[in-house]
């Protein structure tokens, strides 16, 4: 109780000092100096008491359920159908107004563009955390042509800023093409494509990054979607060699610790958002993600423009 009732003071502290910083850092910034500002900002607002070291330890090769504040960036989309709300694909909280996610998951549908957005908790069933905001607006990368899987990144703006705290808080932007590390972190509730079946609890699992090679050897027949094959520059692979299957949510993030420097922090960097591959994924049959580095100035200049 202590902590949250300090926290906001904290977070409006560090508003103030930001705010003209960056706008400072929006003029004239280099592709990828404005995400690196803005993480920095997003460091701010993990508290000192905060314990995340189920996020620096070693992470075991399978499916397991992810605590309440392991994931915080994470976010379903919700499509309205029938006075209902249907939820559908997982998307990444980049800001305090927002998220990243697949183009697929935003062009229109049977039920329309998605239309609200959940965050705030691990499982879609908890009201304690929970933050429902209306979406604004979809945006998707004015380069992607559905049915073709090139460029499948979008941007979704909330109504209204999200309350920032230790359950909901922006993840970082993987800026640099090459990963520099052999496993990253696919996070989600199953949530593939629109067929109405996920998980309540959110699930997270350590997957391999794939070469090129690899990659285009398990895609090379989907001539209609990848007509040019895999492209390293614009996609990232991602599996796992082990027994075990998973389940990728569509727009799902897939995340690397974040490093200041020698040391780890208690946020993640998206280095990818999950595009396409099998719907159970099997042992050895890598997903492949959009690769977030090579839109770096697209999202920014939307996003803190």
């Amino acid at each position: 109780v202590k902590m949250l009732l300090q926290k906001p003071v904290v977070i409006v502290l560090f508003t103030i000092i930001y705010s003209s910083f960056t706008r400072s850092v929006v003029q004239g910034a280099t592709p990828g100096e404005r995400s690196k500002e803005m993480c920095k900002k997003y460091l701010q607002y993990v508290p000192n008491s905060y314990d995340c070291a189920f996020l620096k330890k070693s992470l075991a090769i399978g499916n397991e359920f992810a605590k309440e504040e392991e994931f915080p960036h994470m976010v379903m989309l919700g499509f309205e159908s029938e006075n209902k709300t249907f939820w559908a694909c997982s998307a990444t909280l980049i800001s305090e107004q927002y998220v990243l996610a697949a183009a697929h998951c935003l062009i229109p549908r049977n039920f329309g563009r998605p239309s609200v957005v959940r965050l705030g908790v691990a499982n879609l069933t908890d009201t304690v955390h929970r933050q429902d905001i209306k979406v604004a607006e979809v945006i998707p990368h004015p380069d992607y042509k559905n049915p073709l899987v090139y460029n499948d990144i979008g941007l979704v703006k909330l109504e209204k800023k999200v309350d920032i705290n230790v359950y909901t808080r922006p993840a970082c932007l993987y800026t640099e093409k090459e990963i520099g590390t052999k496993e990253a972190v696919n996070s989600g509730w199953g949530a593939t494509e629109f067929n109405g079946e996920f998980n309540n609890g959110l699930q997270k699992v350590v997957l391999e990054l794939y070469d090129l090679e690899g990659c285009n050897r398990t895609y090379h027949k989907l001539n209609n979607r990848l007509t040019k094959g895999i492209d390293y520059d614009t996609m990232v692979c991602a599996g796992t060699k082990s027994l075990v299957t998973y389940q990728p949510d569509s727009g799902g993030p897939l995340t690397i610790i974040h490093r200041e420097g020698r040391n780890l922090t208690c946020i993640y960097d998206v280095v990818g958002v999950a595009s396409f591959g099998d719907i159970i994924t099997p042992a050895d049959v890598p997903s492949v993600y959009t690769r977030v580095s090579a839109y770096i100035k697209w999202i920014e200049d939307t996003v803190w423009k």
